[in-house]
């Protein structure tokens, strides 16, 4: 029979090798959706047996400009050690060309201006990630992951650039299933805090 996007996914992690953007997402939405039908839980022991992962989203950095992917000047041995140690996706593209609009399609799969973000959110818009959007943190926190994130959400321009978002933050990352942040809305050199 054919390997399934899960397998395939599961054999590539193991493997060490490069999987499509579509296979991984494929093989994340079959995990959870597989997980949350069975009812499976901790206590089933199933948790050790998913991968775990990270992924970073960073602003303005081009696919050549890690040594990992080819880049001859500029070093970045952390980031190639996690190369070299997972999965590294080569066929990945932003939903958007800034900020805001691609980590809204980051995070709910979807076409930004579909989700309300349809550009750089400034400080004090109205503009922001609703409520009613399904996210990928979400529906993995309902599989049994712990979720988090960590750095600019800037999802939301309520507040101001470079505040941190707090526990009670209805647009913030907790209501988008994320158990744990550290997060400033947008620029972390502006808190003095936040930028140690």
């Amino acid at each position: 029979r054919p390997a399934t996007e899960c397998e395939l996914a599961k054999a590539a992690l193991h493997t060490g090798q490069t999987m499509d953007r579509r296979t991984f997402l494929g093989a994340v939405g079959m995990a959870a959706a597989l997980r949350w039908r069975s009812g499976a839980s901790e206590e089933d022991g199933a948790v050790g047996d998913r991968p775990n992962f990270v992924v970073f989203l960073c602003d303005d950095l081009g696919y050549g400009d890690l040594a990992c992917y080819g880049h001859r000047a500029i070093r970045t041995p952390n980031l190639d050690a996690l190369a070299d140690e997972g999965v590294r996706l080569t066929d990945c593209y932003a939903a958007a060309p800034v900020c805001s609009p691609a980590r809204a399609g980051l995070m709910t799969g979807r076409t930004p201006n579909r989700c309300g973000i349809y550009n750089w959110i400034p400080a004090g818009s109205p503009m922001h990630l609703q409520a009613s959007e399904t996210t990928v943190a979400g529906l993995l926190r309902d599989a049994g992951y712990a979720t988090a994130v960590a750095g600019k959400w800037h999802l939301n321009g309520l507040r101001g650039p470079g505040v941190p978002i707090l526990k009670d933050d209805t647009h913030g990352p907790k209501g988008f299933g994320f158990d744990v942040w550290v997060s400033v809305t947008n620029f972390f050199e502006r808190d003095p805090l936040m930028s140690r």
